[in-house]
């Protein structure tokens, strides 16, 4: 996956988020294969160098209100730490914030991209993946696997 492809996946991401075209329920069926993209798109991405993790300037209950508005089906689910094993502690995992968490990391990768370069935006995105919004991206997939079926 070329640069452009990665931003292209990532625009596709916001636009979900933002876009009032497809109703609510045609965005969460589209949300799977949009995930699936960033996923592939991650594969792409510079190894992670978590000097370049920055967090999100976007002001998160702004976000999550846009989040819970857009996909208003989504909610909590129950979620695991995968290692170490044994001792599993049971968490609650909330899909509003996996996608909020999501839409403000890429949405950092879309500003560093028109202000500093494809370069310093695809270190910021792969640092963030690495650390932060990876997992939400996982978890997430997890649970729409079984939340629409």
């Amino acid at each position: 996956m070329t640069r452009d492809e990665i931003r292209s996946a990532v625009a596709v991401f916001i636009e979900l988020v933002r876009d009032e075209i497809l109703t609510c329920d045609e965005a969460e069926l589209t949300l799977p294969l949009v995930l699936d993209t960033l996923a592939l798109a991650a594969r792409e991405l510079p190894d992670p160098d978590h000097q370049y993790v920055q967090a999100s300037a976007a002001p998160y209950e702004a976000t999550r209100e846009l989040v819970a508005a857009r996909f208003p089906n989504l909610g909590l689910y129950n979620t695991v730490q995968p290692l170490p094993v044994g001792g599993v502690e049971i968490e609650t995992g909330d899909a509003i914030d996996d996608l909020a968490d999501i839409y403000g990391d890429l949405a950092i990768f879309e500003s560093q991209w028109r202000s500093q370069g494809p370069d310093a935006a695809l270190r910021t995105l792969s640092a963030n993946y690495d650390i932060h919004w990876g997992r939400h991206l996982r978890e997430l997939q997890l649970y729409l696997h079984v939340h629409q079926r």
